[in-house]
């Protein structure tokens, strides 16, 4: 195979002689130049587009750069995608077929009945895009097309299988297994572990309300609680499903040194130290509980955020919908969170040694107006800035996963076309021969 020698020729090569290379090429082949065959034509860019367009982005302005060079070489072509049914944890899909201002023309399909791939006219539809995407466990057609089975020119050569899975290996280790996904046919994986997978997704909903400058006002919430001594606001939201060793101790061990002063409004099923009413507001969401549970969050100026597991990457709901509340987020997550975060936005639990320590600190933040809303500083930054790594996980949001999986497929897509083959053939003999 071509592809993988290409890459394999072009890492054994130093980055002083790539980047000598790539000046002298540059030098001499300053515009884009085309290749013909049957008739079309097609972009075959410069060898430091090349390079970028070969290899995995790992910042923001690497992401940014190759989509560029994508968009530009796609020549708006659509991409389309189709949708298995299947739920994931019962989501409805539909969401997903809106791709707001995407670079690509991004076509998200789906069958409003259950029953996909089933007769041989779904079939047939199916083999006709460019990816089958399923929602957290594999659904896809009995057959992956190839140029004999509809005819040639009736769909891709090469489509892709993605598979759509945010949970973490802690529960789902067959994820991280390369054998599993090979016997499962499955050719991109979309989730939150940035170095595993294809097309890295963030939990990230609402990347433009989190970073707005709105944010929890401490003064009011304290002013209430003194003119009001019976009728205090709860000083902080908690929301648990799931038994951890940490949350059995840190939930209820804050529960109880803060006291009735200072107490923990709480819904879930696991630990519910108030049975806490949603606040009137929020009542009126149905029976959405991630909609419900973010609208709650911003009536208290901190919420409790403990995640299921500590993997790398993994920052759930948990820790993005404080920062779309305009709260500030006690949390415990992955190893490399300080990466992404805002620096000053989050108080860590693994900075205290006990929840005794934590309250006591919590209690002096929210007597003193400064302190808390030192910790919205950072939404009042101009976004040059902001971490790198918060700005690719804005990047990688749930809200831009469609357009982001386009642009990869659109990228497999041109790579796979015999001339850009030969152009990249051609471009490593003439780096072996400089």
């Amino acid at each position: 195979m071509l592809l993988p020698a290409f890459g394999m020729q072009l890492m054994a090569l130093s980055a002083i002689t790539i980047l000598t290379l790539y000046s002298s090429y540059y030098y001499l082949n300053r515009d884009n130049f085309t290749s013909t065959k049957n008739g079309y034509s097609t972009l075959i860019p410069s060898l430091g587009d090349m390079l970028i367009l070969k290899s995995k982005p790992s910042t923001i302005a690497d992401y940014l750069a190759r989509e560029r060079i994508v968009v530009a070489l796609n020549n708006d072509a659509p991409v389309s995608v189709h949708i298995s049914t299947i739920g994931w944890f019962h989501m409805d899909p539909s969401p997903l077929l809106l791709i707001p201002n995407c670079p690509i023309r991004c076509e998200f399909s789906r069958n409003p009945n259950d029953d996909d791939f089933v007769s041989e006219e779904q079939q047939r539809q199916a083999a006709t895009k460019d990816g089958i995407l399923s929602l957290m466990f594999q659904n896809f057609p009995r057959n992956k097309p190839s140029v004999q089975v509809f005819g040639s020119g009736s769909h891709p050569k090469f489509q892709r299988w993605i598979l759509f899975a945010m949970e973490p290996q802690f529960y789902y280790d067959f994820y991280a297994n390369q054998t599993w996904l090979d016997q499962n046919r499955v050719d991109l994986f979309l989730n939150f572990h940035e170095d595993m997978a294809q097309v890295p997704v963030s939990y990230v909903e609402k990347p433009d309300l989190m970073v707005k400058d709105v944010y929890f006002n401490i003064q009011e919430f304290v002013q209430h609680n003194q003119n009001h001594p019976h009728q205090r606001r709860p000083f902080m939201s908690w929301f648990s499903s799931r038994h951890t060793d940490m949350r059995a101790i840190w939930g209820p061990g804050m529960a109880k040194v803060l006291g009735p002063e200072f107490h923990i409004f709480s819904t879930g099923q696991y630990k519910n130290i108030s049975n806490g009413i949603l606040p009137q507001p929020c009542l009126a969401t149905g029976d959405d509980k991630l909609v419900a549970r973010t609208c709650a969050t911003a009536f208290y100026p901190f919420t409790l955020s403990i995640e299921n597991c500590f993997e790398t990457d993994y920052a759930s709901e948990k820790l993005w919908q404080a920062f779309e509340s305009g709260v500030v987020p006690v949390y415990a997550g992955p190893p490399n969170v300080r990466d992404f975060v805002p620096k000053g936005s989050t108080i860590f639990i693994e900075d205290f040694e006990s929840p005794e320590k934590l309250a006591a600190y919590l209690k002096e933040v929210a007597a003193d107006v400064r302190k808390y809303e030192k910790f919205h500083e950072w939404r009042k930054q101009p976004e040059r800035e902001w971490p790198e790594g918060f700005k690719l996980k804005m990047k990688l949001s749930l809200k831009n996963m469609q357009c982001n999986l386009c642009v990869e497929l659109a990228r497999l897509r041109y790579l796979e076309k015999p001339e850009v083959i030969q152009a990249m053939d051609g471009m490593t003999q003439a780096v072996y021969a400089a």
